[in-house]
């Protein structure tokens, strides 16, 4: 978590109002903790679009470009494919999935937000 919140700094993301926890008691999991008073209506930490893992954000990456293009492809929501394509490519690219799975020598810009999502969930 100390990775993700250097990842949020360096980007701009103002988190100095919380801190993250892995374990927020109750089974909760990871969460967060105020480090100082909260009141209603107050911005924790705002995150610029730009930083966010949307369909924009896919169609950037040049591998999911190329299958833009791929006519089988059509039959998906863009948004779904788009996503789906996005985080397959990251998570090849951590070696995750396939250890020998590297597409580049390139450091993913999503990897520190991506590692703290958990593998598993109940709900």
């Amino acid at each position: 978590l100390a990775e993700f919140s250097r990842w949020l700094r360096k980007r701009g993301i103002n988190d100095q109002k919380v801190r993250m926890v892995e374990d927020c008691g109750n089974g909760l999991g990871r969460g967060m903790i105020a480090r100082e008073e909260i009141n209603e209506g107050d911005l924790l930490f705002k995150v610029p679009f730009k930083w966010i893992i949307t369909s924009d954000a896919a169609k950037k990456n040049p591998l999911i470009a190329g299958v833009l293009q791929n006519q089988n492809m059509r039959s998906m929501t863009w948004e779904t494919m788009l996503l789906s394509l996005l985080l397959m490519l990251e998570d090849c690219q951590r070696g995750t999935l396939l250890p020998n799975c590297r597409i580049s020598s390139q450091t993913s810009e999503w990897l520190p937000y991506l590692d703290i999502l958990p593998r598993n969930f109940s709900s």
